[in-house]
This record gives C-alpha cells, sequence and structure tokens, in this order.
C-alpha cells in the first residue's frame, strides 16, 4: 500500500525494545468547538507485518485526551521481531485513525499516522 505523503508523523522515533505513548493530535480535523466522539486505530499491512502492535490492556489502553482533540496510543514491537534488520537504520510504519466528531450531521474523517521504529 502507498502511503501518503501528507501523513501525520510521530516526532519522536521509538526503538524496537520500547512500550511507548504516541499522541495524536486531531485538532487539525476537528472545527472550532468540535470534539471526538468515537475513534478506530487500526494497524497497516507494513506495520503488521515487523511485528508493530497496539497495547491494549490496563493501563496501556489507547484512549482519547486533550479535551478529545487528541489521541494517546501505546505502541510496541512484539517480541518475536525486535531483533529485526528493517530496524537498524530505521522505518516509518503506519497506522490508520478514523474518528467521528461531535457535529451535527457528525463527520467522519481517517488520517495515515507514521512512526518511525529504529535501533537507538
Amino acid at each position: 500500500m502507498a502511503i501518503p505523503n501528507e501523513s501525520y508523523r510521530v516526532a519522536e522515533p521509538m526503538d524496537p525494545s520500547d512500550l511507548v505513548d504516541v499522541l495524536v493530535d486531531l485538532r487539525g480535523l476537528l472545527e472550532d468547538n468540535e470534539q471526538v466522539q468515537s475513534f478506530s486505530v487500526v494497524l497497516l499491512p507494513e506495520a503488521v507485518a515487523v511485528g508493530l502492535t497496539i497495547a491494549t490492556t490496563g493501563e496501556y489502553i489507547t484512549k482519547l485526551v486533550n479535551g478529545y482533540t487528541g489521541l494517546l496510543v501505546w505502541l510496541q514491537i512484539d517480541p518475536n521481531y525486535v531483533a529485526n534488520d528493517v530496524f537498524i537504520d530505521g522505518i516509518w510504519l503506519p497506522f490508520e485513525v478514523t474518528v467521528k466528531t461531535s457535529s451535527i450531521p457528525a463527520r467522519r474523517r481517517q488520517r495515515t499516522v507514521l512512526v518511525e521504529v529504529k535501533q537507538l
């Protein structure tokens, strides 16, 4: 799948051994006084192929933050993939965020988010 050039890029790279929270700022998708009402996060095949996973239990659950204008997503690389050579020089891995807004009628917006994973 081709990754759009306009994709949101997470500023800080992650090491393949990390379990990190990534804040996706959704304000650019919202009108004034609009909030995110619901969301979904889906890993794209390129990310799944090298072991990127979304932590989904306990305190590591994906949730809305910042007055429902941001999304906190916890990411990690499956331990079976941590030693993959692709991480030596780094690779940008994609996931998709889809949101439904509080407007009436509700808007649905979808964006690709990229996180860089490299040996640090």
